[in-house]
């Protein structure tokens, strides 16, 4: 009797009514809520920023609303300082307002590496610079009792000790030992030059 006369109550069906009502409109909020944070539905496609000076591609990013952030710095041979030379995510993903996007740039400046010991057959030496960055340069013979054996080295006409930092990509010149050949003779390196300039 009394579980009948509470059902029916009208004061108790209207409150059941507005319960029902609140948690159907809390639910409504936080999905729309979630919506506008996490901006489902609108995406940015990324522009291609490789080649962008760091200025320009900061712009152009900023024009898409998206982040830039330069995250690492290379060395490249044959491109431009402070330019952007890949991207991530990259050029025509779809990414979310606001993304940042992390770049690699062109460095200013060569990086250094150590000159190697490079005391020891020319083979040995000429692998030594090449494995370290740097590269060989002039071949300079000397009055030595062991033939090609390198016995000395220099870098832009200057001795050089093992260990000084030399900018990578250099070239080093070496100095072999002649031989039997008591006369020094300086033998240029023309790997990488056109016919003419050799």
């Amino acid at each position: 009797m009394k579980k009948s006369y509470l059902i029916t109550n009208k004061l108790f069906l209207k409150h059941l009514a507005i319960a029902l009502l609140s948690v159907v409109v809390f639910i409504w909020i936080v999905l729309f809520s979630l919506k506008l944070f996490t901006l489902h539905g609108r995406t940015k496609t990324v522009p291609d920023l490789t080649g962008l000076t760091q200025d320009v591609a900061f712009k152009v990013a900023k024009n898409y609303g998206l982040e830039l952030i330069i995250s690492d710095s290379i060395f490249v041979t044959g491109h431009q300082k402070g330019t952007i030379v890949s991207h991530i995510p990259k050029m025509d993903e779809k990414v979310k307002k606001g993304r940042r996007i992390y770049a690699t740039m062109t460095a200013f400046t060569k990086p250094s590496v150590p000159m190697p010991n490079v005391t020891g057959s020319y083979r040995q030496a000429k692998v030594s610079l090449e494995s370290n960055g740097l590269k060989v340069g002039k071949l300079i013979y000397v009055p030595d009792q062991h033939q090609n054996y390198v016995i000395g080295q220099r870098y832009k006409g200057k001795a050089i000790q093992q260990g000084e930092m030399v900018p990578k990509g250099e070239a080093i010149d070496l100095i072999l030992g002649q031989g039997r050949n008591r006369q020094s003779t300086t033998v240029l390196g023309v790997i990488g030059i056109t016919f003419e300039e050799a």
